[in-house]
């Protein structure tokens, strides 16, 4: 199942300024920064999934890289995500990623409550991080973008809040 999430930012987009930092990263840097979202974990741990977990992992990332998501929903969909709320507030300051989109390829179930995510952001219809692996996790029952991954893409962009710098906040479950 792939799905798009089109950015189409208002004034006050929460990821403009991310989408253009990772740009701007993505193309002076060689071609291992297109993984930095990466972990260790071998694709071969990973296992099928179910079709509803699948789904509320890509409803998660969607929402949460969608500028048009409330902010409280994208806080919602993020592991920990009000202990990142100034950091998402931060990237609310850019109106530069107009033609930016993100799309989620591949889910696939590491360990019960972690997933690997496979998505590649675009920006003017080029792919400025493609076939990033990411993760997801089950907090609370709900499927939602792991805290490590989105630190991974603010290590990128530059900005490190410092949750990202917390291990408490950053673990897998």
């Amino acid at each position: 199942m792939t799905e798009d999430a089109r950015f189409a930012p208002p004034r006050g987009t929460r990821f403009g300024a991310l989408v253009l930092c990772l740009a701007v990263a993505v193309a002076g840097c060689s071609s291992s920064s297109k993984h930095a979202a990466s972990s260790s974990t071998s694709s071969a741990a990973a296992g099928a999934i179910d079709a509803a977990s699948k789904a509320a992992i890509t409803k998660a990332y969607l929402t949460f890289f969608n500028p048009k998501s409330p902010e409280a929903e994208s806080i919602a969909s993020l592991q920990h995500g009000s202990l990142f709320r100034t950091a998402i507030e931060q990237q609310a300051t850019s109106t530069q990623a107009q033609t930016a989109s993100v799309k989620v390829t591949a889910v696939q179930l590491l360990r019960p409550g972690v997933a690997q995510v496979i998505f590649t952001i675009y920006t003017g219809g080029q792919a400025v991080l493609p076939n990033t692996k990411g993760k997801a996790v089950l907090e609370g029952g709900v499927w939602k973008l792991a805290a490590e991954t989105f630190c991974a893409l603010l290590q990128i962009a530059g900005a490190l809040p410092n949750a990202c710098k917390d291990p408490k906040v950053t673990a897998l479950p």
